[in-house]
């Protein structure tokens, strides 16, 4: 997850070698942080973003 400004990570909401559980994490941290910005990557590779917007 990154901080409120996009600019800089703020903290890690999972680490684990099963994908499916990566994703889950990722899933649940965008729901639970709606206005944060929350990347999914593997081996410094982006898979997904949620941009933290709101509707």
């Amino acid at each position: 997850m990154w901080d409120e400004s996009g600019t800089a990570p703020e903290f890690v909401i999972a680490v684990t070698v099963n994908s499916s559980v990566g994703y889950a994490a990722y899933y649940a941290a965008a729901r639970a942080y709606p206005g944060r910005i929350i990347t999914l990557s593997c081996d410094g590779l982006v898979l997904s973003r949620w941009t933290g917007q709101v509707h």
